[in-house]
């Protein structure tokens, strides 16, 4: 174990190497594309050497400074020289600036940045952490003709105008976080900037107009963290807002919260990391196209999720399907399984580490069972797919009796195992009862608390794990001869295309 750790040691030594490229930093270099660098005492951007290395594709430098900060127009454009000219790779600058009291950007600071350099992804990060609130101040034009794909800003203020600030670029996703930011109406008939998208991000009690002003972008995200009221109404002349994102409001989203959001009616996108969505509440924005569900979830009404009659994107990769309450984890299976037929696109977890049974059965439709073999093989008294009502609990409940027979359940899963093209299938009966005290989950036995006969003790149920028939024979008194053998079930799969992982709609 000690010579593997020495020579991951040696690994990492030869990866990393001490790079020193500017007057007054020092930098580090991690396997010649990336170069991180510090500096203590704010110095004009100079070479050491006349030489340098063009094959970065990330600069990350640090300003840790007590002092005032005042940057110069063009200050770095020196980084440009420090990227090739044409690369297939995605291009990052990070600028981080600590611990000062003031900061003072001069019009064209950033200006050209990335000029000139042909990448398909131009990325600029600017983190200010200032030692007293408001001390930052962005001069006009500060990032006066620069082209990027995405500009990511984290202050607790601009000071400055949007308008201002940000005139004459050329910017694909400009996001701003923790900042609040100004709007002035006088510079809009001078404002030049080409700004294709816009997320504006704060903790803030009350989400208005006041607040989030009307910038000139062509789509606008606002996303509200902690928010205790939403006044949609004042919203209603905004024709570039297109996506809201609610992160763990201190209310509960109920129909009182959302109404108005019906008015805007170029909303397409609308986030939710709450804890409850209440009956009714998503009846306001059932115009949506895109939907994303957070990890705080634990209710949401069956009612509301089946207004959504325009979704298009339902993203609930970050949803904890084993803590759902109520019978939330049955109405977005139920929902996921019809609307999928008309083409809804569904972002699943690619982890299951509580086996959810619900989970197993949605993955069970994009993949060939792999999660419910891998279900089973760690545990049997986990949920596995083949002994899990999961179908039968969301028939049960969505119809609010207790005479579902067998006929209107095995119809049921006949649907969910018929393929486009051809059908075959391989059943096999199986008590109810057992399979519950053997097999079901905490999620199981809280959503059906009792266990009951619908009509018959049997139920026809689709088999998808691999069982073995053992038969034993006593040869002679003395001799015992085991011999087993194992009979795969041809596996049923539905088609459904299989979703990229691709990072969320927000």
């Amino acid at each position: 174990m000690s010579i593997i750790l020495f020579y991951l040691t040696l690994l990492s030594f030869s990866l990393t190497r001490a790079c020193d490229m500017f007057v007054g930093m020092t930098c580090t270099c991690y396997e010649s594309i990336d170069i991180r660098c510090t500096m203590s005492k704010l110095t004009p951007l100079t070479f050491i050497s006349s030489y340098v290395n063009k094959n970065f594709q990330s600069i990350d430098l640090k300003f840790n400074s007590d002092e005032n900060i005042q940057l110069d127009s063009d200050y770095f454009i020196l980084l440009n020289q420090l990227f090739t000219n044409t690369t297939q790779y995605s291009l990052t600058i990070t600028l981080r600036f600590q611990n000062f009291y003031s900061f003072y950007a001069k019009t064209g600071t950033f200006r050209n940045l990335f000029n000139g350099i042909n990448t398909p992804y131009s990325r600029l990060i600017i983190e200010l952490h200032p030692l007293k609130a408001k001390s930052i101040i962005f001069d006009h034009n500060t990032f006066d003709n620069i082209h990027v794909n995405e500009l990511s800003i984290y202050a607790d203020s601009l000071t400055s105008s949007f308008e201002s600030i940000f005139n004459n670029t050329n910017i694909m996703h400009l996001n701003i976080e923790g900042a609040t930011v100004t709007h002035d109406p006088l510079l809009l008939s001078k404002f030049t900037g080409q700004i294709q998208s816009l997320k504006v991000t704060r903790m803030i009690d009350i989400v208005n107009s006041e607040e989030f002003p009307p910038f000139p972008v062509q789509s606008y995200t606002i996303e509200a963290h902690k928010m205790r009221k939403l006044d949609a109404l004042s919203f209603l002349n905004y024709k570039q807002l297109t996506g809201l994102n609610i992160v763990q409001p201190d209310v509960s989203i109920t129909p009182k919260v959302l109404n108005g959001l019906e008015n805007l009616s170029n909303l397409r996108s609308i986030s939710f990391d709450a804890e409850r969505i209440a009956d009714g509440a998503l009846k306001y924005v059932k115009h949506i196209q895109t939907l994303i569900l957070g990890s705080y979830l634990k209710m949401l009404d069956s009612e509301s999720i089946n207004s959504l009659i325009s979704l298009q994107q339902l993203d609930v990769r970050y949803v904890q399907f084993s803590t759902l309450q109520a019978n939330t984890s049955c109405a977005l299976a139920d929902y996921i399984n019809r609307r999928r037929m008309l083409g809804l696109t569904v972002y699943l977890p690619q982890e299951n580490i509580d086996c959810d049974c619900i989970l197993v059965f949605l993955n069970n439709m994009i993949d060939d069972g792999l999660q419910s073999i891998k279900c089973q093989s760690i545990n049997n008294d986990r949920c596995l797919f083949s002994s899990c009502y999961t179908w039968r609990c969301c028939v049960i409940i969505e119809n609010s009796n207790d005479d579902v027979d067998e006929e209107s359940f095995t119809s049921t899963l006949s649907t969910i195992t018929t393929t486009a093209t051809t059908t075959t299938t391989t059943t096999y009966f199986i008590n109810p009862e057992e399979s519950v005290n053997q097999f079901s989950t905490p999620l199981m036995k809280r959503l059906i608390p009792e266990a009951k006969t619908y009509g018959s003790t049997n139920y026809l149920i689709v088999s998808w794990i691999p069982f073995a028939i053992i038969a034993s024979c006593l040869f002679l008194s003395l001799v015992i001869a085991m011999v087993s053998y194992i009979i795969y079930h041809k596996r049923h799969t539905v088609s459904f295309k299989l979703i990229p992982q691709t990072l969320p709609i927000i």
